[in-house]
This record gives C-alpha cells, sequence and structure tokens, in this order.
C-alpha cells in the first residue's frame, strides 16, 4: 500500500512539472468583454481586479511618496533614496514610536520636528539666520570656531568639535561587541521559539537550531570598513577634512543626521560573518548613537554658544520672530551651492529641458510605479507600502 501511494505521488509530482513548464499562455478573464458589469474600474487603461478601496489608498500613498521625492529640499539631503535603509532610519526620526499609536507629547513633537529638519538640512543655522534677517546677522560666521560660515554641513563638521566626534566615535566602535552579542541572542531565542512552536505542531522534519555565536573584528577591520563614509577615516586621529559638496554622498553629516545606509549593514554582515538581521541591527544601534551624541554634545553645544553671542548683540527670541520688512538677502545665501550644480544637488548637466533629475511630482508617474508593483514587475519600497512600519 505505501508502495502505491508513493508510486502515486511521484506520478502526481510529474505532471505537475510537466504543466508547469508548458510554454502555454497565462489564463486570463477580459473584462471588457463581461457584459453583465455595466461598470468597470481601471487605471491608467488598466482594468482593475482588486478591491477598488484597497487600490485608491495605495495610490495615495504612493503619489505622496512621489511628491516627498519631487522637492528640490529632499533631493539634495538624500540624494540615493534607494541606499538607505528606511526603517531604521525612520525609527530614529520617531524614537521607536510608531505614528499609528498616537504617542504625543510636547518633548516628543520637538524632537521629531528637529529630527526632520535634521535629516533634510533645515536646521536654523547661521548662513539661513542673516538670510531671513539680514539686519539682525552681520555674517554667517560659525560662532563655534568664528572662522568659517556656518551651514547645514559645517555644524557637524567643524574643526573645533574634531576631539569631541573623535572620542563618541571611538565610544560607539567599542560598544559594537555588546551590540552583536546581544543581537546574536534574540536571533538564537528567536530561532529556539520557531523550533518549539513547530514541534507543538508535530512538525518533526524541522531540524534543531544551531546556535549562533559573536566572533567580532579587529578595530582596524572595523575602521577600515567605514572607509565609504567621507571624513569618517580622519576622525581616527581626531581630524576633520571634509571635501567639497559631501552632502552627494555618504559622509559624516549623513549619519549625524540619522540616515542609515545599507551599504553600512552588508559590510558588516561579511565582516562579522552574522545575518542580515543582525548585522542591520548593529548598524542601526551606531547609526542611532551617533545621532544622540552629535545632538546632545555638538548641535546642543553650539546653541548655547550662539545664544550666548546673541544675547551679547541684543539679539532676542522676540526680534528673531518679528517679521523683517526691509530687503532680504537672496535666498540662495541660505542654501549656498556651486555654480556648476542645482539647488538639489546634482550638476547641472544631469538636467533634462531645465528640469531636476529623479522623481518629478507627476499622478500619472507614481500610478506607473503602482501598477508595476501590482503587475510584480517591482517590489514597492518600505515608503510606497501601507500598514504598520516595523521599526528597528
Amino acid at each position: 500500500m505505501h508502495a502505491l501511494v508513493c508510486r502515486g505521488n511521484t506520478l502526481a509530482d510529474g505532471v505537475a512539472t510537466t504543466a508547469v513548464r508548458e510554454n502555454t499562455p497565462a489564463w486570463q478573464v477580459d473584462l471588457t468583454q463581461q457584459d453583465e458589469l455595466n461598470v468597470i474600474a481601471s487605471c491608467a487603461g488598466t482594468p482593475l481586479e482588486m478591491d477598488v478601496r484597497q487600490f485608491l489608498k495605495q495610490q495615495t500613498t504612493i503619489r505622496h511618496h512621489q511628491a516627498l521625492l519631487a522637492q528640490k529640499t529632499v533631493k539634495r539631503a538624500v540624494p540615493d533614496f534607494e541606499a538607505v535603509e528606511w526603517r531604521s532610519t525612520l525609527s530614529i526620526i520617531h524614537d521607536r514610536r510608531p505614528v499609528h499609536t498616537f504617542f504625543s507629547s510636547q518633548s516628543d513633537t520637538r524632537n521629531r520636528s528637529r529630527r526632520i529638519k535634521k535629516l533634510f538640512g533645515m536646521l536654523p543655522t547661521m548662513n539661513v539666520m542673516r538670510a531671513r534677517h539680514p539686519n539682525l546677522y552681520e555674517d554667517t560666521n560659525c560662532r563655534v570656531c568664528e572662522v568659517n560660515p556656518e551651514d547645514n554641513d559645517h555644524i557637524w563638521c567643524c574643526p573645533e568639535t574634531a576631539e569631541v566626534q573623535a572620542a563618541f566615535w571611538e565610544e560607539g566602535l567599542q560598544s559594537i561587541d555588546a551590540w552583536g552579542k546581544q543581537a546574536i541572542a534574540e536571533t538564537n531565542r528567536q530561532a529556539l521559539e520557531r523550533y518549539n512552536r513547530d514541534l507543538a505542531a508535530r512538525r518533526v522534519n524541522t531540524p534543531p537550531p544551531v546556535p549562533k555565536t559573536w566572533r567580532g573584528a579587529t578595530e582596524d577591520a572595523i575602521w577600515t570598513s567605514l572607509s565609504f563614509i567621507n571624513g569618517a577615516s580622519d576622525l581616527r586621529n581626531s581630524r576633520i577634512t571634509m571635501e567639497a559638496n559631501n552632502h552627494l554622498g555618504w559622509s559624516i553629516p549623513s549619519l549625524y543626521r540619522g540616515l542609515s545606509p545599507l551599504q553600512l549593514s552588508t559590510k558588516w554582515k561579511r565582516l562579522f560573518r552574522v545575518p542580515a538581521s543582525v548585522a542591520t541591527t548593529i548598524a542601526h544601534r551606531f547609526v542611532s548613537y551617533l545621532e544622540e551624541q552629535a545632538t546632545e554634545l555638538i548641535w546642543k553645544s553650539r546653541c548655547t554658544t550662539t545664544v550666548e553671542w546673541e544675547e551679547r548683540r541684543g539679539i532676542l527670541p522676540a526680534n528673531k520672530r518679528e517679521t523683517y520688512r526691509g530687503p532680504r538677502m537672496p535666498w540662495s545665501t541660505g542654501f549656498d551651492c556651486p555654480a556648476d550644480r542645482c539647488k538639489c544637488g546634482r550638476p547641472i548637466t544631469d538636467h533634462e529641458a531645465n528640469q531636476c533629475p529623479g522623481a518629478f511630482k507627476d499622478p500619472l508617474a507614481a500610478d506607473e510605479q503602482l501598477l508595476a508593483s501590482l503587475a510584480g514587475r517591482r517590489h514597492p519600497t518600505i515608503m510606497e507600502r501601507m500598514g504598520r512600519i516595523p521599526f528597528l
């Protein structure tokens, strides 16, 4: 009897395999030829074969995302949107408090606002304040070093903060072993729970999990893995030397603004020989630590120094809130950019018909992305998906 069952299963598998491999056209239903349907919902000429309400929600989400990418501020602050680990970045912005929980407080709102402004390079630095109130600010010099003009890049790369930055980078790298051991322990615990659930469900073919161990890496190897971040290697010697236009790639300000690079997770997966989930967790902890320390030790210290300078000049908060009626400075003074580059950060040569490269605010382009996702030709990004985003 057992032999007959095995022979029947083998025969059924062979028939199914042959049917799958046959070059036959896929079975489709032409909704436009159905006489019973009076109204057929469609998008860009394509009939909808899913819940219309769900489709409209997904369409709205992708259109909002397309409008976000079309902003020049976003193009300059995040030139490569696909190179960012957005689960980690959103977790940092929202301090691991998902929006759907409706948690709110004054301090939480201020922190989220500051992180969003920092992410997109919109902090009220001296060049921005001079553009807004040229009657109050005579120059754009940084009040920490009193040498260089202060913009949203300089505040994170001021030479006067080199020793402070080198210190908390060293502390962050020394914490990697502790973070790695915690992540490995959590991975082993989850694997054991899955195995126990399979046993309870009588899935006898599930092999027992093999516990993973944390091996770590040398300090030199870790610093080498950070070589793709502009200026990171110089911090080891308590120096800050940044190339021009560092916002066009991964740099120290990118990490301080809370952007977590996918490349860091990839490099640390190979370096520490751990699963991708563990490497992503360690990278998230490291970037989150840098963002927090940069805020506490660089930005808040800079604000204290700047406020003291403003008080000596008689510049009070009420003066900054007043609407300036006189001739303004050109706004380019607030967000200066080299002559050969657009305000989005890309070279002028990348533009066609005076239009910035990359995404642009076009609802039809967003609909094409949606239809491609529904047809299986592309995977929607985490920013295009609906529902709850599982923060790291």
